[in-house]
């Protein structure tokens, strides 16, 4: 059965993986906010499962472990645009704003650190789910395997 450890590694770099993927090529380069966020993002939504439904628990794999609960999750990428692209209209207002002629330092530095913020955040989203259903994947190929709705 796989351990904390493994679903965290997974669920990070699965986080880090689909928030990569689902980033628009930009001229800027490589998105290492939306990435860090993914992985942040990942290794949370891989533990989120074990939090809500604990090993120790008589509810352990039950709704929040269910192959119901993935597929409502896996449909969910789909509003998941919505909120990316928001995000993305945000970080890019604030990169406008930093790049004024003759804005002050102070300000640049806070639309910067508002653009990171904002990219950071259409990561994560991408990284909490994708990493949450990593987590139900990998409890899927035990020999307990999933529920389809819970007990």
């Amino acid at each position: 059965m796989p351990g904390r450890e493994m679903h965290t590694s997974i669920g990070t770099v699965v986080g880090a993986l689909t928030a990569a993927a689902r980033t628009p090529a930009e001229a800027s380069g490589v998105p290492i906010p939306e990435l860090g966020g993914g992985a942040i993002g990942g290794y949370w939504g891989s533990r989120f499962p074990d939090l809500i439904e604990p090993a120790s628990s008589p509810w352990h794999r039950d709704v929040a472990h269910s192959a119901i609960m993935g597929g409502i999750l896996a449909s969910s990428f789909g509003q998941l645009g919505r909120w990316e692209i928001h995000c993305r209209r945000q970080a890019a207002h604030h990169r406008e704003q930093g790049l004024h002629p003759g804005a002050e330092p102070q300000s640049t530095i806070w639309h910067t650190l508002a653009e990171w913020f904002w990219r950071l955040l259409a990561g994560l989203a991408a990284g909490l789910l994708s990493g949450y259903i990593s987590h139900l994947v990998l409890d899927g190929f035990t020999r307990q395997g999933l529920p389809l709705l819970g007990r």
